[in-house]
């Protein structure tokens, strides 16, 4: 009964360990819809506004930063939902949609693929949208040509009541889809998401798009110029791609822990199983010496012994997979983009298990089997 409790604890928790590594690697390594590589990400207070023009034209001087944006929020990190009036009012849309102020080298900078339309010019400053191809399904639209998105609230009238007049004078131009992005953790689907062209919101981030090179010494670079420019206030910067790994540091987590639980369940198993092994050989001593002078082969009395121990382990296989799978199904509806729960991930758990006990019982089993019958008559 120990043994079958054992082995169904260490299954369980190799399909575990499989399942949540597989989850991870998918969260890590999936298509986000823009480069995420070569991205760096400053902390930008909103007080130095006034001169992030001439951080930007300084930065752009060194010739390892492609190009820079501004921007309220990052993917990953939405600093603003909005009520639209378009989806709301049109199509019944209830919910507030993930929403983006961005200066117009927004997309230069994340490398965001456009579908139709273009994207920002200096032009559509406070002028214009650009929506992700979620948000175009949902509006209806056959075109964006002559579209445009109405009731963006400015800050006042997010907190208050404003009337249609108000909310018309904010429609801005819709001038531009691109193909969707992930700009929430992947354990959510991709939203309806708007970019306005416009600081209304404010400003939290500078992101520079970087070219291969000396990155140590580009970083450098942009903290002197911050320094230069903004000497009273912290620079603050991540790599995008590194930052990024970090919003999955709970699951990264609970992925080490489960390891950790399921290296010292197979350790425990195998020590059980070779007490038990030993415990058993010992038991038929007498027996195998029997068998061998009637004519048993040394793979007979092998089999007999590692039957033994096979046996429970084939019990505990049966009741772990349904129950890991149960387990694990639960874990993956968390994620939007969820990792396939194939039958080789229960099949290669089995495996183990059972290579562990094989490896564990040989050892006693072999010596068991090859013993001088005679020894084994004269036992006790």
């Amino acid at each position: 009964g120990l043994s079958v409790i054992q082995y169904l604890i260490s299954i369980v928790l190799i399909v575990c360990l499989i399942v949540m590594t597989r989850q991870n690697n998918l969260l890590t390594n999936k298509d986000l819809g823009f480069t995420k590589e070569q991205l760096v990400n400053v902390k930008v207070p909103w007080e130095i506004k006034d001169r992030l023009p001439v951080l930007k034209e300084k930065m752009l001087e060194n010739p390892l930063i492609k190009a820079c944006a501004i921007s309220h929020g990052i993917p990953g990190e939405v600093a603003l939902w909005n009520m639209w009036n378009e989806p709301r009012e049109k199509y019944g849309y209830e919910g507030s949609l993930p929403s983006f102020t961005v200066d117009p080298d927004f997309f230069k900078v994340y490398n965001a693929e456009f579908l139709s339309g273009r994207g920002f010019e200096e032009s559509d400053w406070k002028k214009s949208v650009i929506i992700n191809e979620s948000a175009f399904r949902l509006t209806g639209w056959e075109s964006i040509e002559g579209k445009v998105l109405k009731g963006i609230p400015t800050p006042q009238q997010a907190f208050g009541r404003a009337s249609k007049s108000e909310i018309d004078k904010n429609s801005l131009n819709v001038v531009g889809v691109i193909k969707d992005i992930n700009v929430e953790k992947l354990n959510q689907p991709v939203s309806p998401t708007v970019f306005e062209c416009s600081d209304n919101f404010g400003i939290n981030y500078l992101s520079c798009r970087l070219l291969s090179g000396d990155y140590s010494g580009t970083i450098d670079y942009i903290k002197k110029v911050w320094t230069e420019i903004c000497p009273e206030t912290l620079f603050e910067y991540h790599f995008y791609d590194e930052w990024l790994d970090t919003l999955y540091k709970s699951e990264i987590h609970s992925t080490f822990v489960i390891r950790v639980f399921a290296l010292i369940s197979i350790i425990l198993s195998c020590l059980g199983t070779f007490g038990i092994i030993h415990f058993i050989s010992r038991q038929k001593t007498k027996e195998m010496g029997i068998r061998k002078v009637h004519g048993a082969k040394i793979t007979d009395i092998l089999r007999i012994l590692n039957w033994s121990i096979l046996r429970w382990i084939m019990i505990a296989y049966i009741i772990a997979v349904p129950l890991s799978y149960f387990i694990m199904k639960k874990y993956v509806q968390g994620f939007a983009y969820k990792t396939t729960l194939s039958w080789w991930i229960f099949a290669l758990a089995g495996a183990i298990a059972l290579g562990i006990a094989l490896l564990t019982v040989s050892w006693q089993s072999w010596r068991a089997a090859t013993r001088n019958p005679v020894e084994a008559l004269r036992y006790e």
